[in-house]
């Protein structure tokens, strides 16, 4: 999980240095890009709660 966390995180910082000159159309794709992982994010962690044993504590 924290590996695609940190995954997810250096794609962007790449996108957005390689992007820079073309400002306004990268901050849209940003958004895009997090609001879809973000999504995901809170996808993946109900279903880790709902099968993991530990989160019953």
């Amino acid at each position: 999980m924290a590996r695609s966390c940190e995954l997810g995180l250096l794609l962007e910082e790449g996108f957005f240095h390689t992007r820079r000159l073309r400002l306004d159309l990268s901050l849209e794709l940003r958004s895009q890009l997090i609001d879809r992982f973000i999504s995901f994010w809170i996808t993946a962690s109900m279903r880790a709660s709902i099968f993991s044993p530990m989160a019953v504590k």
